[in-house]
């Protein structure tokens, strides 16, 4: 059936929303609706992977809108690939460190839902100190680039899975 309607509009809502500890809210209005995963790390920091979902024509679009971050002084700072060393601005998973920085899995910026996934872009360390680590198949023992599962393994090391879970990885730091 050829009849659809060709659109593009942006069909999830979200908003960020805190409510402290002495019973106040803050809307976060900066951010718009772009989040679709979040995480908190240990020293009470907010991490926000920024999507914007719609819908383009007949396929569910993707597209990365950077890494959020919310520190717990209420400063809020956007990691994109065109101002930091984010590889790109799709997250499609991130895990803390145990240390105050972030270990991230992006992707290119769009994808959609025709069965196949963007290329991956690798994995992307920040530390606690703001300094960027970008791993790739070029520069470690990463057999590729499409990263789809990272771990922790309890040792100061990582598990990585690529090309859902066809290559493993496990590098230690």
């Amino acid at each position: 059936d050829d009849s659809y309607v060709e659109a593009t509009e942006v069909i999830n809502i979200n908003i960020l929303i805190h409510l402290n500890a002495q019973s106040q809210w803050k809307v976060y209005n900066e951010l718009g609706d772009v989040f679709h995963l979040s995480f908190i790390d240990e020293k009470g920091n907010l991490w926000i992977g920024m999507t914007v979902e719609g819908i383009s024509g007949r396929e569910f679009i993707h597209v990365g809108k950077g890494l959020a971050h919310l520190n717990s002084q209420d400063q809020l700072k956007v990691y994109t690939k065109e101002n930091s060393d984010l590889p790109d601005n799709y997250i499609s998973q991130f895990l803390g460190d145990g240390q105050g920085g972030l270990w991230i899995v992006t992707r290119e910026d769009y994808y959609n839902n025709s069965g196949t996934f963007s290329t991956g872009k690798g994995l992307a360390h920040l530390s606690g100190q703001g300094e960027w680590t970008v791993y790739t198949k070029e520069s470690t023992a990463l057999l590729s680039d499409n990263i789809t599962s990272i771990r922790n393994d309890g040792q100061g090391g990582l598990w990585i899975e690529a090309n859902n879970v066809r290559e493993r990885a496990h590098l230690t730091f």
